[in-house]
C-alpha cells in the first residue's frame, strides 16, 4: 500500500484501551499524510474528537498492549489445544501457527459443538442448547471472570457470545451461524475455564 494513499484505522475500544473508551484513532501512510490535517479539521467541526479522558485512558494504556496481546494469544492458543484434545469432534476456527508466526495473534476463536440429530432441524437445536448450557457453565462457576458479552481486548477475564459476531446481529434469523465466539484476554485463570470445559464435556450424553 506504500504507492498509494492509505489511511488506517483502529478502534480503541479493543486492545488499545483494553475496552475502557471508544475512542479510536489512525494513521496515514507518506502519500496520504496530507488529508490527516482535514481528518483533523473535520473531527474537530464535528465535535468528535476524542475527549481528554479517553486520551488519558489511551495513553496509559497503549504502553503495554503489545505485551497483553502476545500474553491474550498465548492463553488463547493453550485453550484451543486443550479443546482439541478433549473434544476432538468439535470444529474450531483459529489463526493456524504459520500466520501467528509471522505476528498475526489475535485472541478469539469460534467454537462448532459437535451435535446429534436425525435432521438438520434437530442437529441445529441440539446444538443450540449445548451451547447456551457451556456458557451459563462458564458464567455461573467463574462468575468473576467468564461473561456472556459481545468484547475483544479487555484487560481480564473471558467472553462468549451467540452469534458468532456481533455483526449478525443484524442478519436474518435463517442466515444466522449459531455457533460461539470466545474471546480471551491476557490475564485470567485459565486452569479453571479448562476445568469447567472438561466437566461439560463429561456430561455430554
Amino acid at each position: 500500500m506504500s504507492s498509494v494513499r492509505a489511511i488506517s484505522y483502529a478502534s480503541g475500544s479493543k486492545f488499545p484501551s483494553g475496552g475502557k473508551c471508544t475512542a479510536g484513532y489512525c494513521v496515514s501512510n507518506t502519500e496520504a499524510s496530507a488529508l490527516m490535517s482535514k481528518i483533523q479539521l473535520h473531527l474537530s467541526l464535528c465535535d468528535n474528537e476524542a475527549t481528554s479522558g479517553q486520551y488519558a485512558i489511551l495513553a496509559k494504556q497503549l504502553p503495554s498492549m503489545n505485551q497483553r496481546i502476545q500474553d491474550a494469544y498465548k492463553n488463547t492458543h493453550e485453550f484451543v489445544r486443550f479443546i482439541e484434545k478433549i473434544l476432538p469432534e468439535a470444529k474450531i476456527n483459529f489463526v493456524s501457527d504459520a500466520l501467528a508466526k509471522e505476528g498475526f495473534t489475535p485472541s478469539v476463536f469460534s467454537l462448532d459443538l459437535p451435535t446429534k440429530g436425525e435432521s438438520d432441524v434437530e442437529r441445529e437445536a441440539y446444538k443450540r442448547v449445548l451451547n447456551h448450557k457451556l456458557i451459563q457453565d462458564m458464567i455461573q462457576k467463574i462468575p468473576n471472570e467468564s461473561k456472556y458479552c459481545v468484547s475483544y481486548g479487555q484487560l481480564k477475564g473471558c467472553y462468549w457470545t451467540i452469534p458468532a459476531t456481533s455483526t449478525q446481529g443484524t442478519t436474518k434469523e435463517g442466515d444466522k451461524d449459531y455457533i460461539a465466539r470466545v474471546a480471551l484476554s491476557p490475564s485470567m485463570d485459565l486452569e479453571s475455564h479448562k476445568k469447567v470445559f472438561s466437566d461439560f464435556v463429561n456430561d455430554l450424553d
